[in-house]
């Protein structure tokens, strides 16, 4: 992404934001509430347009009309509220706008629920994803579960990009540190990760790289290896990296 700009009205929610992600890499957005995080994934996620700036895919230039031309290009959102139905299985929840059919009796098209629990056992394989019936209702598994349940179902088709919205918010120890396997898993594969966090230690645990929005600029891009938690803290309200203590 290339000198991003979006307003709306007198509102400048971004400007001249531009970054990067390599295949495989781990980004993690940082920034305060208002910084401009929602308004870059929504313009990755093709949910709106920008009014000024360039993306580029693999070297292409790309631009979304839609969140299906986004999913289409390979790239995909899994945004805080998961979007999964509760009252379905595992299973009907990974194929939901996917669904292949049967023919039943030779003449009606029916869904094919044989095929969906053989493609959910196999996508949550492939991502190390344990779970112990794919038929269980969503709505009776943990958070840590859901999360991994929503990531793997946007992973379906050919993911090049991957944007998380919080993914870790609201989870205990145990169900984060699973989510983090599974990311760690998903950019070893070769897919790209944007990871929108407030949670320091899911970016200790997971960043090659940080952005830090202030304003709806990019106010630092780089590694946080070297930062302590008060510098990232401080990047994050103010927009200006401060030398380290001592």
């Amino acid at each position: 992404m290339a000198d991003a700009r979006k307003s709306y009205g007198a509102l400048t929610a971004l400007e001249e934001a531009s970054f990067t992600v390599g295949k495989g890499e781990i980004v993690c957005l940082l920034g305060d509430n208002g910084a401009g995080k929602s308004t870059l994934v929504k313009i990755i996620s093709g949910a709106i347009r920008p009014d000024a700036g360039a993306m580029t895919l693999e070297g292409q230039p790309i631009s979304f009309r839609s969140p299906q031309d986004a999913r289409g290009a390979g790239l995909e959102t899994v945004y805080q509220d998961l979007a999964l139905c509760p009252n379905l299985s595992v299973a009907h929840n990974m194929i939901l706008g996917r669904e292949e059919t049967r023919r039943w009796l030779g003449v009606f098209p029916v869904r094919d629920d044989r095929k969906a629990a053989e493609q959910c056992r196999a996508r949550l394989a492939a991502l190390g994803v344990t779970l112990r019936d794919e038929n269980v209702l969503v709505r009776s598994l943990s958070g840590g579960q859901r999360q991994s349940i929503a990531i793997a179902r946007a992973l379906a088709d050919h993911v090049k990009l991957i944007c998380l919205d919080e993914p870790t918010a609201a989870l205990g120890v145990k169900q984060t540190a699973q989510v983090v396997k599974l990311i760690r898993s998903i950019a070893a594969s070769g897919t790209g990760v944007i990871l929108v966090t407030h949670d320091l230690s899911t970016v200790r645990a997971l960043a090659d790289r940080i952005v830090v929005l202030s304003l709806g600029r990019v106010a630092y891009d780089g590694s946080a290896k070297q930062l302590t938690a008060d510098q990232l803290w401080g990047l994050m309200a103010s927009g200006t990296l401060a030398p380290a203590a001592g």
